[in-house]
């Protein structure tokens, strides 16, 4: 569980369990095979032993995270495999070569896994106090408000969204307050 979901929520219910994944890097000796600071997406679906989600290259969007001439992938796998790290490297490896060519995934090496118990909150609609979809109240009452992408939808724009509805609450009741 994470930190945040545990101090201010007026409701007495307990956070829902959240979405795992398994972020991996690799550094290529070469430049990335694609020129555009853009996310890959794996429009399969991703399965056992094609387990990728997406992968972007890095550097495409900041050239400061590799060295000139060598290039930064990450290779992002929803939820957490359980299968052993040398197993998931061995089939991210064969997924991607149907994408990039088994020859180039040789030269790429793995510099780590990370797998991230609770990357973000739970995609399910939500219901509180009759209120369906993302339209979850920001004010707890007692001038306290709540926000972020675990009240919306689980992304940066949600948690950007949430927060400035808030804002807006925020200072709505300030109004009200001082006038």
């Amino acid at each position: 569980l994470p930190k945040a979901g545990k101090p201010l929520d007026g409701f007495k219910k307990p956070p829902p369990p959240g979405r795992s994944s398994t972020c991996m890097y690799f550094s290529l000796p070469f430049p990335p095979p694609i020129k555009e600071p853009i996310l890959i997406l794996n429009g399969e679906g991703a399965s056992f032993g094609r387990p990728v989600n997406n992968l972007t290259f890095l550097d495409r969007c900041a050239p400061s995270y590799a060295p000139k001439g060598k290039s930064l992938a990450s290779v992002t796998i929803v939820g957490n495999p359980a299968i052993e790290d040398v197993e998931l490297e061995k089939q991210v490896r064969s997924h991607l070569s149907e994408w990039f060519g088994a020859e180039k995934l040789k030269k790429w090496k793995m510099l780590g896994i990370y797998r991230i118990p609770y990357a973000q909150p739970p995609q399910i609609l939500p219901s509180v106090e009759g209120k369906t979809g993302f339209d979850r109240i920001v004010s707890l009452g007692d001038g306290l408000f709540i926000c972020g992408d675990h009240r919306n939808t689980a992304t940066l724009n949600g948690a950007m969204e949430s927060g400035r509805k808030a804002a807006e609450e925020v200072m709505a009741s300030y109004m009200q307050s001082s006038s």
